[in-house]
């Protein structure tokens, strides 16, 4: 096992492949080794035997929060929710003071479609990690999804207080804005969107109707034309913004 451990320090990780199969090869029972050994297969792809190393680790170990975390983050990355959800569920119960983990069990259950527990996981997570700031976002988001816009504003404005680099946030609150009607505050967060992230074509899109909401017709235009190089996907929206520059173009 501390070989193994060492050739991991050193990104060997054949190495370290080949010294934690030796030590089940000498204790089968060893939980430590299946949980670096299911680590391992995930690096390098090997999902099914991950899943099954975890899960030995789970069944030798069934105290250890490791092996269920890994088993929720597999199953969540393919979108298998109910199967993530389980094992989150797991996780919380042998650390319930883990903010991280009520957040994974957030999300778990947001891909399920149940929202309001995911609601309510990640409330839990914000009161249990204030700090992070993309939980603050993610509660934002299913605050807004479940119709309560004034708490997501406050969530969204949360996350960037932590982060003021967190573009997310900031396209999400523009976008409450908006559908507020108000666009000044609007516009000024899809710029400050842009000057991180000038190549988002929805940001040039929302920043044109907020443009157009305070009478800034060839702003908007500009706004509309950015978005059309961005957007070339002949798609309803482009056919719309097209329609919407001829008509700013009609004196």
């Amino acid at each position: 096992m501390l070989l193994g451990d060492q050739a991991r320090k050193r990104q060997d990780w054949a190495q370290a492949l080949a010294h934690y199969e030796e030590a089940l090869r000498r204790d089968e029972a060893n939980a430590l080794a299946h949980q670096a050994m299911a680590e391992l297969l995930v690096r390098d792809g090997r999902i099914a035997e991950a899943l099954e190393a975890f899960r030995r680790a789970a069944r030798l170990a069934p105290e250890r929060v490791a092996p269920y975390l890994g088993i929720g983050r597999l199953y969540l990355a393919r979108g298998r929710g109910l199967e993530a959800a389980a094992a989150f569920e797991r996780a919380v119960s042998l650390a319930p003071q883990d903010g991280n983990l009520r957040a994974l069990l957030g999300e778990a259950l947001r891909q399920t479609g149940k929202v309001q527990e995911a609601l309510e996981a990640y409330q839990q997570a914000v009161r249990l990690a204030p700090a992070r700031a993309e939980l603050h976002h993610n509660l934002g988001y299913l605050l807004e999804q479940t119709s309560h816009p004034e708490q997501a504003e406050a969530a969204y404005r949360a996350a960037l207080e932590r982060d003021p680099e967190l573009t997310e946030s900031r396209f999400s609150l523009g976008h409450l804005l908006l559908g507020r009607g108000e666009y000044a505050l609007a516009a000024t967060a899809f710029e400050q969107v842009l000057a991180r992230t000038p190549a988002r074509a929805e940001a040039h899109l929302n920043l044109a109707t907020a443009l157009l909401g305070l009478g800034r017709r060839t702003e908007a235009a500009a706004e509309y034309k950015r978005f059309l190089a961005l957007h070339p996907e002949p798609d309803a929206t482009r056919q719309q913004v097209i329609a919407e520059l001829a008509r700013l173009s009609d004196p």
